[in-house]
């Protein structure tokens, strides 16, 4: 088929690589857009994103390598108000990971007010150089990494 692919109610499960076409762009207008089963390795690669309702994209977990990729996205409106969650992503949070989410090829993929329009597994997000988007760690989980590198560091020290 050509032309956009909606999603207004309900999941659209997208099981293997390349089960839409990767011009179409996407529209989420609520529901679920499902990358993969979670054990398939799988691309889906789209044309450009909008939201327009509150919307899901579920990773389903993945144990093999899964990537969403969507053209560049800042010109393209999204309604003020509206949600995207990602939720079972287990990424990396410098990128890379079995679960991959891509709008664009550089860090203006999604303009900051997109951006602030999306999270994953409950954080709010960046976008790296490569235009893959990935979670911000809580300031509380960060001074909880530095501290437990300290500690290490002290311990070495210690025991020389």
């Amino acid at each position: 088929y050509t032309g956009t692919t909606e999603v207004s109610a309900g999941t659209l499960r997208l099981g293997v690589g390349g089960a839409k076409p990767a011009a179409s762009p996407v529209a989420l207008g609520g529901g679920t857009l499902a990358v993969a089963d979670g054990t398939t390795n799988g691309t889906q690669t789209g044309g450009t994103l909008a939201l327009t309702e509150n919307s899901v994209i579920d990773f389903a977990a993945p144990t093999a390598v899964t990537t969403l990729a969507f053209g560049d996205s800042s010109g393209v409106p999204w309604t003020v108000g509206r949600t995207l969650t990602v939720v079972n992503w287990n990424g990396n949070l410098s990128g890379g990971g079995t679960s991959r989410l891509f709008v664009g090829t550089s860090a203006s993929g999604l303009t900051p007010t997109q951006l602030g329009q999306v999270t994953i597994n409950g954080l709010p997000v960046t976008q790296l150089s490569t235009g893959e988007v990935v979670p911000v760690p809580e300031p509380a989980a960060l001074l909880g990494l530095a501290v437990a590198g300290l500690g290490a560091a002290m311990v070495r020290r210690a025991r020389r």
